[in-house]
């Protein structure tokens, strides 16, 4: 038993070793290609893009104020229309109250 032990204990140790060789070859790569990257530029970027953000979320909230105000100004016209076909009772005392 101790002899299957020690004998597949070998191919997991080389695989071990070649997925820590791997993952050391990816940082590498990565260290290069942010070694030279101008972290002021990004930070300007960043701060662009939270400008381009706001911007964008202005324009849909008038986008949808717009097709919400169609349906209160149709709702409107339509109360209008109500009220011109309903005039008020006529009172005799012309506006007057009080004795």
């Amino acid at each position: 038993m101790l002899e299957l032990l020690q004998i597949l204990s070998f191919p997991t140790a080389l695989l071990a070793l070649l997925v820590a060789a791997y993952t050391d070859r990816r940082v590498e790569n990565r260290h290069k290609a942010t070694d030279e990257l101008d972290w002021e530029a990004v930070a300007a970027l960043t701060g662009d893009v939270g400008v381009v953000k706001r911007a964008i979320q202005k324009v849909n909230n008038r986008i949808n104020g717009m097709e919400r105000g169609e349906g209160i100004e149709h709702q409107a016209m339509q109360l209008l229309m109500q009220q011109q076909a309903n005039p008020p009772a006529n009172n005799s005392n012309n506006g007057y109250s009080g004795g």
